[in-house]
């Protein structure tokens, strides 16, 4: 989801959306709004390849193919979509050119991209760990080493070797990477701005490379989920911790202190099951935020 529409990605590959599309982020050729009903997007390939991931942005979309190609639709004013160019309503998916990453990463035609979304700017994941940003870059959020916003994607690079980054998640000035490091095992990296503590840490310096995320040396982290301007990290043993700003409450922490810069391990509730009663030792499965701009909330699955 974006701020005010919806993308889904059909078990046949087919692309559906609704909501705004003052932008043309649903791909439909216009800047109509869908407010009632899902509708079909534009094929996004020449030969109808089916659609393996989509991700959006605030005002624009981003998917990839089976096929191994790239397109994006909706607000590209910083960027975003990787054209190369800006483009401030592009109604419908419009292919991004992927030859330069393909050689840079020496990788073949063809393979599976995972793509994720901030609030501005895109990111694309190679299966081998490699990852590329586009667009909105004010505060080191694009993770390239610079503050310039970035037309077509480049390569995010990390101090580390052995590493591979596993997932990437994006708030509206923040980005989270889990990264595979080796014997080290799974650990949290970010980069971008930390005025509420998004980043773990008072550290009023904005990253423009993605650095360790601190107090968490010694988990192993399963996957991250990043709000407008919070941070939800999920561990392997089914733990939650969340950061950042929490004016109402969506670091789920029992307060709505306006910023939180300590990671805080949050105390699941018990689960009632009818006549057992309350359930002990439940643990995190999936964690999704929302990205309004006036916080967020977010949305935790556990189980027993």
């Amino acid at each position: 989801c974006g701020q005010a529409h919806t993308c889904i990605v059909t078990r046949t590959g087919e692309l559906w959306g609704c909501g705004s599309n003052e932008h043309g982020q649903l791909g439909l050729g216009d800047g109509v709004a869908r407010c009632t009903t899902l509708q079909p997007a534009v094929r996004t390939s020449e030969d109808g390849a089916p659609v393996e991931h989509a991700a959006c942005g605030q005002h624009h979309t981003v998917v990839s193919s089976t096929q191994g190609d790239l397109w994006a639709c909706g607000n590209g004013l910083v960027g975003q979509l990787g054209y190369g160019w800006l483009d401030l309503s592009a109604k419908q998916l419009e292919r991004v050119d992927m030859h330069q990453i393909l050689e840079e990463g020496e990788m073949p035609q063809g393979i599976s991209w995972h793509v994720a979304c901030g609030k501005a700017n895109t990111f694309v994941l190679s299966p081998q760990g490699l990852l590329w940003a586009c667009g909105w870059n004010n505060c080191g959020q694009c993770g390239v080493g610079h503050r310039a916003n970035v037309l077509q994607l480049e390569r995010v690079s990390l101090p580390c070797f052995p590493c591979a980054i596993t997932q990437v998640d994006a708030g509206a000035v923040h980005t989270c990477l889990v990264v595979n490091q080796g014997g080290g095992g799974s650990g949290l990296w970010a980069c971008g701005y930390n005025g509420h503590g998004q980043r773990g840490n008072a550290d009023p310096a904005t990253w423009l490379i993605p650095q360790p995320f601190p107090g968490l040396s010694s988990v192993q982290v399963a996957s991250v989920t990043c709000g407008y301007e919070h941070t939800c990290i999920l561990t392997a043993d089914g733990s939650l911790f969340t950061c950042g700003r929490n004016n109402v409450g969506q670091c789920a922490n029992g307060s709505t202190k306006l910023r939180e810069f300590n990671l805080h391990r949050i105390e699941l509730p018990p689960i009632h099951n009818g006549a057992a009663g309350k359930q002990p030792s439940a643990f995190c499965t999936r964690v999704v935020c929302g990205n309004g701009g006036n916080g967020g909330h977010t949305v935790v699955l556990y189980s027993q």
